[in-house]
């Protein structure tokens, strides 16, 4: 008898690779050796026959005459072997049957938990079980299944974590504030010392109810010692003694003692309850004693779960009974939301930024961190206070709001950060911190009414905000160096920019390295005190020579989108240009003047496109070399002559020329 998911394993539905042009011969092949053609198998030869149809009629596989007609003959075997079935109509999987899951009163659940003998007997009667009421602390039926708990519970032969942890919790929603020394006594005697355990050569071994082995007697020839297994006790405390912990904790493991003891704590007042959340908040703001981001996480859960709390329920209750509980179909939506939300955060949540931005070293690296800030896990949770109660509240705890400012400012702190952000960099670090600002209440009713808008829409430019000084800095003159050797250093090209453009102010370069070998990548970023060292350097330095190779030097645009950028060096260049012609032109009229040249203003515009490839410095030094020559040999193709061989020798740009020419590119 052939399986139904025999078959499907064939086809690809269980995991292996699709049906394809490549692998239909083996499937067909592998078909051949599994045919349904029992009584037994309608069903199978009814997928096996809507598959087939499938593949003969999926233009995408192209099957050849050879495929379809070994489809055939397997069509004719299936059909002789099924007489009246019908394998044209569609086959529709049949659903699985639904396991039902028998429901137990208390007075039944406290007579089966009596006669289970096996772990998997104990199960059946905790998930058959019904919820516990709110009188079920004083029901007499609900006392009774208690002390059959407690009786299942001391059996210390049940070994089976799971159904202990869930014994424990159910007793533990049962339980009096004077059962509790009971349940503690009961947990610290399952944890005896390891005993010596002498047993009589020949003598059976004595095996729990609950062990599903034979009781079979095995022959022992010395005497054995047994330990037993050291066990985990977690000692349920009140809010109160929770409480001292945490005041007298020092270092981070005794934090996180103290918060597992918060996590199983039994039932307080509203008071202690409060005062051990107040602590925790003051602990979530504390670096030196919370300093893994685990353990604030785990801080910041308590927090939220002790405020929804009541004050007469433990939290592990509290926690079981919603785990038990039916979700309402109106709380889906929101549940969903805040999945999805959680979901699609991946790991951009505040606690993350903050990791990440003890990392940031620059101000690309800043604006990486916040552009994954989702804004409506930054407002202030009166923010959303107006929106529908099905609306998800994805907010976060001013602490952490507070942490995630002075971080921020700790960044903007490093000079190199914040004297390399450019105008995004610094709209988005300002529209940040003043939502943070807003939230610590520095800015009034207005910017907190602005900073909820952001919960539900985009940020609108016209966002009150309050400004951030320490990043308005004036806009740098920042120039783009390309074509370098991958040898050459900072120093070299700083070195090289001084010498040929004459600058005497101060001068950063920004060289582009390989994070791994720390080589160059053949392009820098320098910064020039003002416009006309900007102009000297571009004059002077584009189509250098540095290392042998011939340097770009151009002026840097900011700005990420394509069009834009092309549009700016589109138009630097066109600017570029036009200085570099008005330059040249001064320069011919001065050595007219001198009556080197002569009729400059008849020149082709070949010649003049030749001199405006050039810069002036480097037409100077040409038109001093022309004027050196005899004045037979003074003629223009000797001009032509001398440009083109200087453009193919690659100029260092003279700064000596560059003074003589007394231009000014303000």
């Amino acid at each position: 008898m052939v399986e139904l998911s025999k078959l499907k394993s064939i086809f690809g539905v269980t995991g292996h690779s699709k049906v394809n042009a490549n692998n239909v011969d083996d499937i067909l092949a592998a078909v051949d050796e599994n045919l349904p053609l029992t009584e037994d198998n309608v069903k199978e030869a009814k997928y096996l026959a809507w598959q087939l149809n499938n593949i003969v009629a999926d233009a995408a596989l192209d099957t050849n005459a050879k495929t379809r007609r070994r489809i055939k003959r397997i069509m004719q075997r299936l059909g002789e072997a099924h007489v009246g079935v019908n394998f044209e109509e569609e086959y529709v999987e049949e659903p699985e049957p639904v396991a039902v899951v028998e429901k137990f009163d208390v007075v039944t659940a406290a007579q089966k938990l009596k006669e289970a003998n096996t772990v998997s007997s104990i199960e059946h009667v905790l998930n058959g079980l019904v919820n516990p009421g709110p009188d079920s602390k004083t029901d007499e039926g609900w006392t009774a299944l208690k002390t059959v708990l407690y009786q299942v519970l001391d059996d210390r032969t049940l070994t089976n974590k799971n159904i202990r942890r869930r014994i424990s919790r159910l007793i533990f929603v049962l339980a009096n504030e004077s059962d509790l020394e009971k349940l503690n006594a009961l947990k610290q005697s399952v944890v005896p010392p390891p005993v010596k355990k002498v047993v009589p050569v020949g003598a059976p071994i004595v095996r729990s109810k609950l062990d599903p082995r034979p009781a079979a007697p095995t022959p022992i020839a010395a005497v054995a010692v047994v330990p037993e297994p050291p066990k985990v006790v977690v000692v349920l405390k009140s809010f109160s003694q929770c409480l001292e912990e945490l005041r007298a904790a020092t270092s981070t493991a005794e934090v996180d003692a103290g918060i597992a003891a918060v996590s199983a704590n039994s039932a307080g007042d509203a008071a202690v309850k409060q005062q051990v959340r107040e602590k925790l908040e003051s602990l979530a703001l504390d670096d030196t004693l919370v300093s893994n981001t685990k353990i604030k996480r785990k801080v910041q859960r308590l927090i939220a779960t002790l405020e929804n709390a009541p004050a007469e329920v433990p939290v592990v209750a509290l926690a079981a009974a919603a785990s038990a509980a039916p979700v309402p179909e109106s709380k889906k939506r929101s549940i969903a939301a805040i999945s999805t939300a959680e979901e699609e955060s991946n790991g951009n949540d505040v606690p993350s930024i903050l990791k990440r931005l003890k990392t940031v070293h620059s101000a690309e690296e800043l604006d990486a961190v916040l552009a994954k800030v989702d804004m409506r896990t930054i407002v202030p949770s009166t923010a959303a206070a107006g929106e529908s109660a099905e609306a998800p509240e994805i907010t976060c705890d001013p602490a952490m709001r507070r942490l995630l400012k002075k971080s921020i400012e700790q960044v903007l702190s490093q000079e190199d950060v914040s004297g390399s952000m450019n105008a995004k960099v610094r709209r988005r670090v300002t529209r940040i911190t003043g939502i943070l600002a807003d939230a610590d209440g520095d800015a009034g009713e207005a910017a907190v009414t602005n900073a909820s808008a952001t919960t539900t829409s985009k940020v609108q430019p016209a966002l009150t905000i309050k400004p951030v000084t320490e990043v308005q800095k004036k806009v740098p003159y920042v120039l783009f160096v390309g074509n370098l050797s991958y040898d050459v250093t900072a120093a070299e090209i700083e070195e090289h920019l001084r010498s040929v453009a004459a600058l005497e102010g101060p001068v950063k370069v920004r060289l582009r390295t390989d994070p791994h070998t720390k080589r160059c990548l053949g392009v820098a970023f320098v910064e020039v005190e003002g416009t006309r060292e900007l102009h000297q350097c571009i004059a002077a330095g584009h189509h250098s020579n540095l290392h042998g190779r011939v340097i770009n030097v151009e002026k840097s645009c900011g700005g990420r989108n394509k069009e834009q950028r092309g549009e700016k060096i589109a138009s630097k260049r066109t600017e570029q240009q036009r200085r570099t012609q008005e330059a040249i032109n001064t320069v011919l009229v001065q050595f007219e003047q001198k009556g080197v040249l002569h009729n400059t203003h008849k020149w082709g515009e070949t010649l003049k496109d030749m001199l405006y490839a050039h810069s002036a410095a480097s037409v100077t030094e040409i038109i001093n070399n022309y004027a050196k020559l005899p004045k037979s040999e003074q003629k223009i193709h000797n001009l032509t002559k001398m440009l083109t061989s200087k453009q193919n020798s690659s100029f260092a740009g003279s700064s000596q020329g560059f003074e003589d020419s007394a231009m000014d590119f303000e």
